[in-house]
């Protein structure tokens, strides 16, 4: 068997497979070794723009929201990796509450380089919801839904997200529970939008 540290190092290694390896140790809580797994495949493949976004998540799990920021950066200009790394971007900044505007105009541009990503245009809405946008909010969140596939699961997970973006927002708790409902309508083991549900009483 192979371990991380060769599998990093081949020049062949397969991004996907590396991308996959870190996203798994990261969701069981091993931010460390997801970051090392990624940066000894980086030094071999440092332009990898889907790998620098994964890193850069990686780094906002470990509380390096500087270092976080200059990875994705080195990204919003790729053309094949610039909608998903400036929507990262947005993630990163909005952690610094004086940076909204900023983090609003960075999430814009991700919606603006892939208009149809339903992914996209609900983190905008999330970062309109914050900016007290709600009207525009709900427009992002409409065009998220009507972009969406025809997957109930996919779909619920939408309205999830969608209520995350709205519940906090001026006016927005009534449209947020709407989400929920309809969320546990398309997928009753829901557990995240049963929490959220219940939380709103």
């Amino acid at each position: 068997m192979t371990d991380d540290s060769d599998a990093a190092n081949d020049t062949g290694a397969d991004s996907a497979a590396v991308i996959a390896r870190a996203q798994m140790l990261l969701a069981a809580g091993e931010p460390s070794a997801a970051n090392h797994v990624l940066d000894r495949y980086l030094r071999a493949h440092p332009h990898d723009g889907q790998a620098l976004i994964e890193l850069a998540q990686v780094l906002v799990m470990q509380g390096d929201a500087d270092a976080a920021e200059r990875t994705a950066a080195e990204v919003v200009d790729d053309a094949r990796f610039a909608p998903w790394a400036r929507a990262m971007l947005a993630q990163i900044i909005a952690l610094d509450p004086s940076r909204g505007v900023e983090s609003l105009e960075w999430s814009r541009s991700a919606v603006r380089a892939l208009p149809t990503a339903p992914g996209l245009r609900i983190l905008l809405a999330l970062r309109l919801g914050a900016a007290a946008q709600t009207e525009e909010a709900l427009r992002e969140i409409d065009a998220a839904l009507a972009l969406a596939p025809d997957d109930a699961l996919v779909r619920a997970d939408l309205h999830v997200h969608a209520a995350r973006a709205l519940v906090d927002a001026p006016g927005g708790r009534a449209e947020a529970r709407a989400h929920l409902v309809t969320a546990l309508e398309l997928d009753p083991s829901n557990d995240l939008a049963a929490r959220l549900l219940a939380a709103l009483g």
